[in-house]
């Protein structure tokens, strides 16, 4: 029997089974504010998210905590190695663009 490490994993990617849902902040919006968010998430073995931490803000408080609460909402497809579920940690950069009129 191998002992398994308690460490997580870290992935490069992840994949999802239920994406986040970004929801832009109305202040920004009408601010027309952009900005890109790092975070840090911490995927248990069944796909939920366990912890998400903001390891590069994107300097507005809005977008980092609307960036923290889509990726929460989200479901990864479970990581495995070698068949066994693991739990992971994943980078996942979140970007807030405004679309430009055409």
């Amino acid at each position: 029997l191998v002992a398994r490490s308690t460490t997580p994993l870290q992935i490069s990617q992840a994949e999802y089974l239920r994406a986040p849902v970004l929801r832009y902040p109305p202040a920004a919006l009408s601010a027309r504010r952009e900005g890109s968010v790092g975070l840090k998430v911490l995927v248990g073995e069944d796909g939920h998210v366990m912890d998400v931490v903001v390891e590069r803000s994107s300097g507005y408080a809005p977008f980092d905590e609307a960036a923290r609460a889509a990726v929460s909402a989200a479901l990864f497809k479970p990581y495995t190695v070698n068949g066994e579920p693991r739990i992971v940690l994943v980078r996942i950069p979140i970007d807030f663009t405004l679309k430009r009129r055409g």
